[in-house]
């Protein structure tokens, strides 16, 4: 009878903070691969070892880790020097030779333009970090070239104290002035969720209303932010356990010797979680309002440009020019985002299969459905369920 080797154990050190979001999420798709794929032993955060760095870097030598997982690219140089395969998922700029985890941040910034673009606000801003946090950088510019294409300007908040973080007590009142400044309606985005709770208490600083005249929107769902706001926050969402996975698997591969160069793992952003904080659809133009607000309230089913005509006291050519010219696209296009939107929910909060979806909101059966999907979001809704669905306790991310 032949016996089988057990596999080797592999010894990875998480060098990552398990106090935030984004870092747990990340934690959760690296558990989810070594579950199904290897007999991984982990240790945490050395740095909290007694000591300091030159302790903690000599107990990580002792430990002698067959791999890493590193949240911040600063301790970059005396970890390579171990000659250890490593994943970097860093705060500034990617570390160079090495893989990387990181956020599509530019895409980021334009999913959150679709957002407040139909929320339908007149005017847009931007709350971040300087330009020292690439990140925040990024999904700026990504916001506003999206706005721009919509033929929307974006105002951009520049911090008082470039290259450090928020300070309540410094910060809040130049930001407070900032937005007492601005114009509404609003459509701000933040960096992120925390700095978006910084933008919520600003408002209320200012004695301004929240979603009416500022609507906000944060990166990154933070459950622990989000809900626990006096009004709760929208986010865009982040896939990370399914970048955590994937880099769960390359750093498996470093680790079996095979050759490989570095490569980034991109974290994608997925829909907008949509709170009370950007719930509205009022737009200047009531007509207009009442006509966004009909396809919300009907996009359950097949819906056609000329029921939208016929719910409103305006004339085709008249709605056509004033819908345009104040949300940046057309009505069919107005629908066909909102349908596709029902269409994404269903893929990522249920079990259904394309077909009985597509069922469930009426479409034709002659439709090619997954077509219009593509059209709209980029990819199939199969690719769009394996890229942004959470993993289920047992399997791996997207399956």
């Amino acid at each position: 009878m032949t016996v089988r080797n057990k596999p080797a154990t592999r010894r990875v050190a998480l060098l990552m903070e398990a106090g935030r979001h984004y870092e747990r999420g990340i934690m959760r798709g690296i558990a989810a691969y070594a579950g199904l794929h290897e007999r991984w032993q982990f240790i945490r955060r050395i740095p909290y070892v007694s000591g300091g760095g030159a302790i903690a870097l000599e107990h990580l030598r002792h430990w002698k880790p067959d791999g890493m997982v590193v949240r911040e690219g600063a301790e970059a140089g005396p970890l390579l020097d171990m000659g250890v395969p490593a994943v970097f998922s860093p705060y500034s700029d990617p570390v160079e030779g090495v893989s990387n985890i990181l956020v599509d941040d530019a895409a980021v910034g334009r999913r959150a333009a679709e957002h407040l673009l139909q929320c339908g606000p007149r005017h847009f801003a931007f709350c971040g970090m300087d330009e020292l946090f690439f990140f925040s950088r990024r999904r700026r510019d990504g916001f506003r070239a999206a706005l721009e294409e919509a033929g929307y300007p974006c105002a951009v908040y520049a911090p008082p104290a470039p290259g450090e973080h928020l300070d309540w007590s410094r910060d809040l009142p130049a930001l407070s002035d900032w937005l007492r400044a601005q114009p509404t309606p609003c459509g701000v985005l933040a960096c992120n969720d925390d700095f978006a709770l910084f933008v919520l208490e600003a408002v209320k600083t200012v004695g301004r209303s929240v979603p009416d005249e500022f609507a906000v929107l944060g990166v990154g769902n933070d459950a622990a932010v989000c809900e626990l706001t006096m009004t709760p926050l929208s986010s865009v969402t982040l896939n990370t356990e399914g970048g955590g996975y994937e880099a769960a698997k390359h750093l498996d591969l470093l680790m079996r010797g095979r050759r490989r160069s570095p490569r980034s793992i991109v974290i994608a952003p997925g829909e907008v979680l949509a709170r009370r904080s950007t719930d509205r659809l009022d737009y200047e133009d009531e007509v207009v309002a009442h006509a966004v607000r009909y396809i919300h309230d009907h996009a359950y089913r097949p819906l056609h440009v000329d029921e939208v005509v016929r719910a409103v006291p305006l004339s085709r050519r008249a709605l056509y020019t004033r819908f345009q010219r104040l949300t940046g696209r057309t009505i069919y296009a107005c629908i066909r985002e909102v349908r596709m939107d029902r269409f994404a929910k269903y893929l990522l909060e249920s079990d259904l299969t394309i077909a009985e979806i597509a069922a469930a909101l009426e479409f034709p059966e002659d439709s090619n459905v997954a077509r219009m999907f593509k059209n709209c979001k980029g990819m199939t809704p199969r690719a769009y369920r394996r890229r942004y669905r959470r993993p289920r306790a047992g399997s791996a991310p997207g399956s």
